[in-house]
Protein backbone atom coordinates (compact mmCIF):
# COMPACT_ATOMS: atom_id res chain seq x y z
CA UNK A 1 0.00 0.00 0.00
CA UNK A 2 2.95 2.39 0.92
CA UNK A 3 4.70 1.65 -2.09
CA UNK A 4 1.86 3.02 -4.26
CA UNK A 5 2.46 6.48 -2.49
CA UNK A 6 6.24 6.93 -3.24
CA UNK A 7 7.80 7.21 -6.80
CA UNK A 8 11.44 5.92 -6.77
CA UNK A 9 12.68 9.46 -7.44
CA UNK A 10 11.08 10.09 -3.85
CA UNK A 11 13.06 6.82 -2.54
CA UNK A 12 16.69 8.69 -4.45
CA UNK A 13 16.06 12.19 -3.18
CA UNK A 14 15.75 10.52 0.70
CA UNK A 15 18.30 6.89 0.41
CA UNK A 16 20.35 7.86 -2.46
CA UNK A 17 20.91 5.91 -5.75
CA UNK A 18 20.83 2.15 -3.47
CA UNK A 19 19.70 -1.62 -3.66
CA UNK A 20 15.56 -1.92 -4.37
CA UNK A 21 15.79 -4.33 -0.92
CA UNK A 22 16.72 -1.06 1.00
CA UNK A 23 13.36 0.88 -0.61
CA UNK A 24 11.67 -1.61 0.19
CA UNK A 25 12.57 -2.27 3.80
CA UNK A 26 12.47 1.30 4.52
CA UNK A 27 8.38 0.94 3.25
CA UNK A 28 8.39 -1.85 6.03
CA UNK A 29 10.08 0.26 8.65
CA UNK A 30 6.99 2.90 7.75
CA UNK A 31 4.35 -0.11 8.17
CA UNK A 32 6.03 -1.00 11.53
CA UNK A 33 5.83 2.24 12.87
CA UNK A 34 2.53 3.58 11.87
CA UNK A 35 0.93 0.07 12.80
CA UNK A 36 -0.12 1.19 16.17
CA UNK A 37 -2.51 4.16 14.53
CA UNK A 38 -4.60 1.60 13.26
CA UNK A 39 -8.36 1.70 14.33
CA UNK A 40 -7.28 -2.50 15.26
CA UNK A 41 -4.40 -1.31 17.24
CA UNK A 42 -5.83 1.18 19.09
CA UNK A 43 -5.67 4.31 16.64
CA UNK A 44 -5.52 6.71 15.96
CA UNK A 45 -3.24 7.87 18.35
CA UNK A 46 0.45 10.13 17.93
CA UNK A 47 3.56 7.90 18.45
CA UNK A 48 7.05 8.96 19.24
CA UNK A 49 9.74 6.43 18.09
CA UNK A 50 13.26 6.68 19.66
CA UNK A 51 15.67 6.13 17.32
CA UNK A 52 19.73 7.28 16.71
CA UNK A 53 20.07 10.12 14.30
CA UNK A 54 20.98 7.77 11.37
CA UNK A 55 17.36 6.59 11.30
CA UNK A 56 15.99 10.33 10.55
CA UNK A 57 15.42 9.46 6.90
CA UNK A 58 12.78 7.00 7.96
CA UNK A 59 10.99 8.88 9.97
CA UNK A 60 11.01 12.00 7.27
CA UNK A 61 9.87 9.21 4.69
CA UNK A 62 7.09 7.72 7.38
CA UNK A 63 5.40 11.38 8.09
CA UNK A 64 4.54 11.82 4.11
CA UNK A 65 3.07 8.74 4.05
CA UNK A 66 1.59 10.04 7.30
CA UNK A 67 0.36 12.79 5.33
CA UNK A 68 -0.71 10.93 2.30
CA UNK A 69 -2.65 8.13 3.64
CA UNK A 70 -4.23 10.51 6.33
CA UNK A 71 -7.48 10.17 4.77
CA UNK A 72 -7.87 6.81 4.37
CA UNK A 73 -6.36 6.26 7.84
CA UNK A 74 -6.66 8.51 9.92
CA UNK A 75 -3.02 8.99 10.44
CA UNK A 76 -0.83 11.46 12.56
CA UNK A 77 2.87 12.46 11.29
CA UNK A 78 5.29 10.34 13.62
CA UNK A 79 7.29 12.25 16.20
CA UNK A 80 11.12 10.99 17.08
CA UNK A 81 13.38 11.67 19.84
CA UNK A 82 17.15 10.99 19.14
CA UNK A 83 20.17 9.54 20.85
CA UNK A 84 23.36 9.57 20.71
CA UNK A 85 25.34 6.10 19.49
CA UNK A 86 27.94 4.53 21.18
CA UNK A 87 30.84 5.01 19.34
CA UNK A 88 32.44 1.30 17.83
CA UNK A 89 35.24 -0.12 20.47
CA UNK A 90 37.54 0.78 16.27
CA UNK A 91 36.39 4.19 17.32
CA UNK A 92 34.45 4.90 14.51
CA UNK A 93 30.81 6.45 15.07
CA UNK A 94 28.74 3.62 15.51
CA UNK A 95 28.91 -0.21 16.36
CA UNK A 96 28.18 -2.27 13.33
CA UNK A 97 26.64 -5.99 13.44
CA UNK A 98 29.12 -6.85 10.55
CA UNK A 99 32.10 -6.44 12.74
CA UNK A 100 32.29 -8.36 15.53
CA UNK A 101 35.37 -6.87 16.96
CA UNK A 102 33.08 -3.26 17.18
CA UNK A 103 31.40 -4.81 19.98
CA UNK A 104 30.37 -7.50 22.46
CA UNK A 105 27.48 -8.84 23.97
CA UNK A 106 26.03 -10.36 26.88
CA UNK A 107 26.18 -14.10 25.69
CA UNK A 108 29.87 -13.62 24.89
CA UNK A 109 32.60 -15.61 26.94
CA UNK A 110 34.35 -13.11 29.19
CA UNK A 111 38.14 -13.56 27.98
CA UNK A 112 36.37 -12.61 24.42
CA UNK A 113 34.95 -9.73 25.80
CA UNK A 114 38.25 -8.76 27.85
CA UNK A 115 40.39 -9.48 24.39
CA UNK A 116 37.50 -7.36 22.35
CA UNK A 117 38.17 -4.05 25.28
CA UNK A 118 42.44 -4.58 25.26
CA UNK A 119 42.22 -4.41 21.47
CA UNK A 120 39.95 -1.33 20.92
CA UNK A 121 40.46 2.08 19.99
CA UNK A 122 41.27 5.10 22.69
CA UNK A 123 42.08 8.78 22.83
CA UNK A 124 45.52 8.25 24.24
CA UNK A 125 48.33 9.84 22.85
CA UNK A 126 51.40 8.27 21.14
CA UNK A 127 53.39 7.84 24.32
CA UNK A 128 52.68 6.95 28.19
CA UNK A 129 54.92 10.78 28.18
CA UNK A 130 53.01 12.39 26.20
CA UNK A 131 49.76 11.54 27.77
CA UNK A 132 50.65 12.36 31.46
CA UNK A 133 51.72 15.79 30.26
CA UNK A 134 48.99 16.56 27.72
CA UNK A 135 46.08 14.36 28.33
CA UNK A 136 44.09 11.81 26.70
CA UNK A 137 41.09 12.58 24.69
CA UNK A 138 37.83 11.28 26.18
CA UNK A 139 35.63 12.89 23.34
CA UNK A 140 36.61 10.19 20.41
CA UNK A 141 37.21 7.12 23.14
CA UNK A 142 34.53 4.23 22.76
CA UNK A 143 36.38 3.23 26.33
CA UNK A 144 35.07 6.69 27.97
CA UNK A 145 31.65 5.73 26.38
CA UNK A 146 31.18 2.64 28.12
CA UNK A 147 32.23 3.75 31.37
CA UNK A 148 29.56 6.82 30.47
CA UNK A 149 26.62 4.73 29.16
CA UNK A 150 26.64 1.77 30.94
CA UNK A 151 29.39 1.09 33.63
CA UNK A 152 29.86 3.92 35.75
CA UNK A 153 26.18 5.34 37.71
CA UNK A 154 27.78 8.51 39.66
CA UNK A 155 27.95 11.74 37.30
CA UNK A 156 30.75 12.08 40.38
CA UNK A 157 32.49 9.14 38.84
CA UNK A 158 31.91 10.22 34.93
CA UNK A 159 33.21 13.52 35.79
CA UNK A 160 36.45 12.32 37.19
CA UNK A 161 37.23 10.29 34.42
CA UNK A 162 36.10 12.52 31.84
CA UNK A 163 38.12 15.45 33.78
CA UNK A 164 41.13 14.51 35.96
CA UNK A 165 41.77 11.22 34.57
CA UNK A 166 41.56 11.26 30.82
CA UNK A 167 41.93 14.78 29.91
CA UNK A 168 44.21 15.35 33.55
CA UNK A 169 46.72 12.83 32.40
CA UNK A 170 46.52 11.09 35.55
CA UNK A 171 45.75 7.18 33.95
CA UNK A 172 47.16 6.08 30.85
CA UNK A 173 44.52 3.89 28.58
CA UNK A 174 46.08 0.52 29.34
CA UNK A 175 45.18 1.15 33.04
CA UNK A 176 41.56 2.00 32.22
CA UNK A 177 41.04 -0.41 29.87
CA UNK A 178 42.05 -2.95 33.11
CA UNK A 179 39.47 -1.36 35.16
CA UNK A 180 36.55 -1.62 32.36
CA UNK A 181 37.91 -5.10 32.04
CA UNK A 182 37.06 -6.03 35.76
CA UNK A 183 34.01 -4.05 35.63
CA UNK A 184 32.72 -5.72 32.32
CA UNK A 185 33.37 -9.00 33.02
CA UNK A 186 31.81 -9.05 36.33
CA UNK A 187 28.71 -7.93 35.16
CA UNK A 188 28.40 -10.49 32.21
CA UNK A 189 29.51 -13.37 34.21
CA UNK A 190 26.71 -12.52 37.27
CA UNK A 191 24.09 -12.06 33.90
CA UNK A 192 24.92 -15.25 32.46
CA UNK A 193 24.50 -16.65 35.66
CA UNK A 194 21.11 -14.88 36.60
CA UNK A 195 20.10 -16.34 33.15
CA UNK A 196 21.06 -19.53 33.31
CA UNK A 197 19.43 -20.43 36.46
CA UNK A 198 15.90 -18.26 35.11
CA UNK A 199 15.96 -20.13 31.58
CA UNK A 200 13.70 -23.00 32.96
CA UNK A 201 11.36 -20.22 34.37
CA UNK A 202 11.24 -18.25 31.00
CA UNK A 203 10.16 -22.05 29.18
CA UNK A 204 7.74 -22.69 31.55
CA UNK A 205 6.37 -19.04 31.17
CA UNK A 206 6.24 -19.19 27.35
CA UNK A 207 4.99 -22.17 27.02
Amino acid sequence: MFGRGVTLATMKAIYGERHMGLYMSALIQAGDILLPQLKESGGPKPTVVPVGIDQDPHLRLTRDLAFKFRRKYNFTPPSSTYHKLIKSLDGSPKMSKRDPMSYFTLEEKPEVIAKKISNAFTGGRPTAEEQRRLGANPDICPIYDLYLFHFFERDEDVSNLYCYECKGGHMLCGEDKQRLIKLVTNFVQEHQRKRSKYMDKAREILE
